[in-house]
């Protein structure tokens, strides 16, 4: 084959792709391929050309081309040089020894690469700016094999964690858990979300499994994982206060109900009671049926009993709290317990040193008092002890019951307050007495705490707001009951219920009053109207059709300011603003009550009117 001339080799040489040059061992230009037309050939040749190398680059040029020379081996390096057409730009530099006798000398190829280096830099920066967004996510990226194994991670991670699976990770309960999903990746199922706690620290990450493309054979997914811990109790919280509101609403709803059925009961009773005691007066007491009318006189007492726990439990009874000192509250009712609890029980008071001023119902409060340790009692087989305390701070007063009998399990310490709920057996108690204690709790705005366990006993704590002290007021002894007299007046007597106001108006009369019946409000107006007289007294239901009783009184107070009335009420004692009673010297009766003491009432606000 006829070897090419040496002008085609310069022709070839000249349109290289790259800066062709011969150099000496001193860097100096002996030929070069390509150059500016605008610099002569003989103004470079025999010059250095490391002067056209950047200061950062030209010591390590100089050493290549050293190098190069002495070990008779090529070599490369990327520098930056300068050209006066183009100014700076980066070249790649391979130095190639020319082997052969005489002068040394060796071919340096130039390859412009700005723009492959400008592109690495950009790439460089990119993945930068990438792996700085990464590492501020809140979420844990991780890539992983298709065993689960660790290979990457956006987390400063110790070296051995790599390789590591990511099951390892999350606590045994939930390993299964992370296994399952990364079988379910890799079959094609896309897994949901879900949780995992941490081996290391306990927290909480929901966690997300996504497939990446794979590498050659091998499967890749991505584990997004983000720490819901706060999140998590959150929702917890949040639960906890939507079944603490629905338990309220329950309460509420039973609450109203327990009131309804309760005032429907209490009218019927006051009609058996009423006509029971007049049915009593006329046998006497020598006859026959006196004692078996005594047994039903004490079982009408009993279901009245029953129902003022519904009326307590439903917030239906009159609300009247005082400034009292809680110490002497219990104390006063320690005697009471003391004598209801059997002998092999024993009731321990600690009654602390601060007093305990409180803003409170004390009739209330002693049914909670009474409640809790009844409920005591009835939780201790055999030989056992009940204590109760009182405690004060600063802001706070707590009552504290406790007892070391049978304890509670989880499942009954969560429908303690459900009303009706109980464990004891038929016909030992109404299921309502925690129910009572919750409802009368929270009417006075105070907390309730529950300890038990079984066998461990239970506690009970309420906690009420602690109040300034305050001077006692001295209440006025009862005077004697009067004695029934004759001709006494004129009763309005308003009641809805039939059956009620008859048996009312029968003992109105036998005791000496004249009675005007009314079948609700608006009945009683008229009434009032047609006898066209003043009248002496006025009995009123609280709550009737059309009008109620307060509604009545104000109305016939305005033509006879010096009306006096008793109200009745089944459980409605709150129509009334507080204080309004005793403003005017009004009384109320709760049903169902003793004939008597209507008329007793009466004739003490008679005798009161008469005497002012």
């Amino acid at each position: 084959m006829e070897r090419p001339s040496e002008p085609l080799l310069r022709e070839i040489v000249a349109h290289l792709p790259y800066v062709a040059t011969i150099i000496d061992p001193e860097c100096r230009l002996l030929w070069v391929n390509q150059i500016d037309p605008a610099v002569p050939l003989e103004s470079v040749i025999g010059q250095p050309i490391d002067g056209s190398i950047h200061e950062d680059h030209r010591a390590a040029f100089v050493a290549l081309v050293r190098d190069s020379f002495a070990t008779g081996e090529s070599g490369y390096r990327e520098v930056r040089a300068f050209l006066r057409t183009e100014g700076w730009r980066w070249y790649g530099v391979q130095i190639v020894p020319i082997a052969g006798e005489g002068e040394r000398r060796a071919l340096m190829l130039g390859i412009d690469v700005t723009e492959r280096r400008e592109a690495i830099a950009a790439i460089e920066a990119s993945e930068a700016r990438f792996r700085a967004v990464t590492v501020a996510l809140p979420e844990v990226l991780t890539v992983v094999d298709g065993e689960g194994r660790i290979l990457q991670t956006n987390r400063p991670t110790p070296d051995e964690a790599f390789g590591a699976s990511i099951v390892e990770y999350a606590a045994p309960e939930d390993r299964e858990r992370v296994r399952e999903a990364l079988e379910s990746l890799f079959a094609g199922a896309e897994p949901a979300p879900f949780d995992t706690r941490s081996a290391h620290d306990g927290r909480v990450y929901e966690n997300r499994l996504l497939r990446l493309p794979p590498e050659g054979d091998e499967p890749r997914a991505l584990c997004i994982s983000l720490d819901v811990t706060e999140r998590r109790e959150a929702d917890r919280r949040q639960r906890e206060l939507e079944a603490q509101l629905i338990e309220a609403q329950k309460m509420e709803s039973l609450g109203q109900l327990a009131g309804g059925v309760a005032h429907d009961f209490n009218n019927l009773l006051t009609a058996m009671l009423s006509q029971l005691s007049l049915a009593m007066e006329d046998i006497g007491p020598e006859h026959p049926a006196h004692a078996d009318l005594a047994l039903v006189e004490g079982g009408i007492e009993r279901a009245a009993e029953l129902t003022r726990q519904l009326l307590t439990f439903g917030r239906r009874q009159p609300h009247r709290p005082e400034r009292i000192d809680l110490r002497e509250l219990v104390e006063g009712s320690a005697r009471l317990l003391r004598r209801t609890l059997p002998a092999s029980i024993s009731l321990e008071v600690d009654l602390g040193a601060a007093p305990a001023w409180i803003d409170a119902d004390p009739g209330a409060l002693e049914q909670v008092l009474l409640n809790l340790c009844v409920n005591a009692r009835d939780a201790i087989e055999g030989e056992g002890r009940i204590g109760v305390a009182v405690e004060a701070d600063e802001g706070e007063v707590t009552l504290l019951v406790e007892d070391d009998g049978a304890g509670m399990t989880p499942a009954v310490l969560a429908r303690i307050y459900e009303p009706f709920f109980t464990t004891k057996e038929v016909g030992k108690g109404t299921g309502l007495g925690l129910s009572i204690v919750h409802g009368v709790v929270a009417r006075h705005e105070g907390r309730l705490e529950v300890d038990s366990a079984p066998g461990e006993g239970s506690r009970f704590r309420v906690h009420l707001a602690r109040a300034e002290p305050a001077p006692r007021e001295v209440v006025p002894a009862e005077e004697p009951e009067p004695e029934a007299q004759k001709n006494r007046g004129t009763v309005l007597l308003a009641e809805d219920t039939a059956s009620v106001r008859r048996v009312l108006a029968r003992v109105l009369e036998l005791a000496g009053f004249r009675v005007l019946e009314a079948v609700d409000g608006a009945d009683a107006l008229r009434v009032v109207d047609a006898h066209g007289e003043p009248i002496d007294a006025a009995v009123l239901d609280a709550m009737m059709p059309k009008l109620s009783g307060r509604d009545v009184y104000e109305r016939l107070v305005e033509r006879q300011p010096d009306l006096v009335a008793v109200f009745c009420t089944g459980y409605a004692a709150d129509v009334f603003p507080p204080g309004y009673l005793e403003e005017r010297g009004l009384r109320l009766l709760s049903k169902p009550f003793p004939p008597m003491k209507l008329i007793e009432l009466l004739d003490e606000l008679v005798a009161a009117r008469a005497g002012s």
